[in-house]
């Protein structure tokens, strides 16, 4: 009796954390709900610590959520590669601002009242990273041509694709001129 007991309530807990997953991934708009899987073995394994295991789920939640807002919202197209990562890296941290009314608004408000900040400032990251071994990269104007290094990788076979780094700039470098036509 006790071990029919103990897998019905075994299953109708895989169902509860099935219908979570399911809705933490409405929420958040992705289709793979990355660290979900650790969020709930770190819980089995702890379960003598829950706000723990609600403090890990809520940051994981408020993430993905936040990576949503800013993409749906296209704020990322006015950040550069460093401030993404910036962002990133804050979203990473035990800082991660909770998803409320309050904070998306405020942040979305201070968001847009620095979007010219953010869009020059990803300028500048931009001609920061150029190397001053070359005379046409001139950190003072915009030539006719600028030279970036590893932009491309070379693999063992001999094929040449575009390095992540490298595409990450070429991105940086295109994205004012796209934004400035419109497009």
């Amino acid at each position: 009796a006790q071990r029919n007991e103990g897998i019905t309530l075994f299953m109708q807990a895989m169902e509860c954390l099935a219908t979570a997953r399911r809705i933490l991934l409405d929420a958040s708009g992705d289709i793979f709900l990355y660290g979900f899987e650790d969020c709930v073995t770190d819980s089995v394994r702890r379960m003598d610590k829950p706000e723990e295991a609600k403090r890990n789920i809520t940051r994981l939640a408020d993430r993905k959520i936040w990576d949503r807002l800013m993409t749906d919202t296209g704020m990322y197209t006015f950040m550069s590669s460093c401030q993404r990562d910036e962002w990133n890296s804050q979203l990473m941290s035990d800082t991660c601002p909770e998803i409320t009314l309050d904070n998306v608004l405020a942040t979305f408000r201070h968001l847009n009242a620095s979007k010219m900040q953010t869009f020059e400032q990803g300028l500048i990251d931009v001609y920061r990273k150029l190397s001053w071994d070359y005379r046409t990269n001139n950190p003072c104007r915009l030539g006719k041509k600028i030279i970036i290094e590893n932009l491309l990788y070379r693999w063992s076979n001999g094929r040449v694709t575009l390095d992540c780094s490298g595409r990450e700039a070429l991105d940086d470098l295109v994205r004012p001129f796209y934004l400035l036509e419109g497009r």
